[in-house]
Formats: C-alpha cells, structure tokens, sequence
C-alpha cells in the first residue's frame, strides 16, 4: 500500500483544495488583540463587578441610613395606609440593595471548580464562567434599579403624604 494519495482525479487529494484569504497590514495586530479580549474577559468583568459592589453599597448605605434615620417621626405622623407603602418600600429597598450587593460580589469572585483535562472542556468552562459572572451582575444592576426605585417611592410617601 502506497503513502502517496491517488492522482487519477477521484482520491481525497485530489478534492482537497486550498483558499487564500487576502489580509491587510495590520491584521495579526489586530488579530492578537482580539484574542487578548477573549482571555481578559473575565477578569475584567470581575473587576467591574467589584467596583459596581462598592458603589451599590455606598449609595444604598447613605440613602437607605438617610431615609431610615431620619423616618421613625415622619413615619408615625403618616395616615395608616401612607406608612404602610413607606414600609412596605423601604423593606424593598433595603433587601434589593442587599440582593445588589451579594449578587455583585458573586460576580466578583470566582467559582471554586475543578478544571477540566481538555482544550475544549476548558474552553467551555470558561465560557461558562463568563457567563455565570456577568448574569450575577446583570441582576445587580437591576435590584440596584429596583432598590433605587423603591427608596424614590418612600421618599416620594413621606414628602407628599
């Protein structure tokens, strides 16, 4: 048996062919620093994470303390159903702020797992870590906007009621 493929137009090299793909100056440049995104990912998703917790925290800390310290005498001055929408929204607020804030630092740090023996079960895990990450911070930001709304509504309760 012969190592050489068949020439007579029928073997597998003989359909075989290769394509040229024309590139610009410039394209491996460009070509590593898209690879160089793909690989910080997630790191840098932690570290936007990290700084969103430390926001959160900070503004949900000063206007929760603010609205809380201040709304034991206006709280009680409120008709009955003005304070139980007060109540009702600061407890929201305080528990989505706190939601924020867990959900940011678990976006933050990473998952303890084992890392898989093949390229391709690496990458995979990778991926799946991004992902996990920047859904923990996606939701976040959102109880961040609902904390956020929910404090707008007890300040808007105890200001106009």
């Amino acid at each position: 048996m012969s190592a050489t493929p068949p020439t007579d137009g029928h073997g597998v090299a003989d359909r075989l062919r290769v394509v040229g793909v024309a590139t610009q100056p410039g394209d491996s440049e460009i070509d590593a620093w898209a690879d160089a995104a793909v690989a910080e990912r997630l790191p840098r998703l932690r570290a936007v994470a990290a700084e969103w917790q430390k926001t959160v925290g900070a503004v949900a800390g000063l206007l929760g303390a603010g609205t809380l310290l201040n709304a034991d005498s206006t709280a009680r001055a409120l008709p009955l159903g003005a304070r139980h929408v007060f109540t009702l929204a600061a407890v929201l607020a305080f528990t989505a702020a706190a939601a924020s804030i867990v959900l940011a630092s678990v976006a933050a740090q990473p998952r303890i797992r084992t890392i898989p023996p093949g390229v391709a079960a690496r990458r995979a895990a990778r991926d799946e870590a991004f992902s996990y990450a920047r859904a923990r911070l996606v939701a976040s930001r959102w109880c961040a906007g609902v904390a956020l709304v929910a404090l707008l509504v007890s300040f808007g309760v105890r200001w106009y009621a």
